[in-house]
């Protein structure tokens, strides 16, 4: 059975090794230390939370989420390579969004180029949100697009 908790300290060395795998599909796809994830993990605001997803023997990613409002809340989902493609972000996406039912509006950002986790988020009933145009993130001189979505757009 897979499950969430909060995210530890105790976690930060398999966060920051997750994280570091995932960076290409993230708009800040610098590699970070241990020390700097540290760091990073005593900066976070109280609406800023990260839980770390396991099935009871290993930890296979993370969800991290900012609370926007207490109705909205932007998400995201990062898995490591061995568990990618297993239709467990789905699951898991489902399985937190229903547990937080007060949060009636989901929003997130993905890279054009990411077509994997998009289709992910249309099947979850995502929609492009046409009010807000994409953004541009750089990589290697090439500049890919930044969508945004979310789950109340008519």
């Amino acid at each position: 059975m897979i499950t969430y908790r909060p995210l530890e300290e105790e976690d930060l060395e398999f966060f920051n090794k997750t994280r570091n795998e995932c960076r290409e599909f993230l708009h800040d796809n610098r590699e970070f230390t241990l020390e700097q994830t540290k760091e990073w993990f005593k900066s976070l605001r109280p609406q800023q939370k990260y839980y770390l997803i396991h099935n009871g023997v290993q930890s296979l990613g993370y969800i991290r989420v900012v609370e926007l409002s207490d109705s909205c809340w932007e998400i995201g989902m990062d898995l490591t390579d061995k568990f990618r493609g297993m239709g467990i972000a789905y699951t898991m996406y489902k399985k937190f969004m229903h547990e937080h039912p007060a949060v009636t509006s989901w929003c997130l950002d993905v890279l054009g180029t990411n077509l994997a986790a998009f289709n992910l988020y249309l099947k979850l009933g995502f929609k492009i949100n046409p009010d807000i145009p994409a953004k541009a993130v750089e990589r290697n001189g090439r500049f890919i697009p930044s969508i945004t979505m979310a789950t109340d757009i008519p």
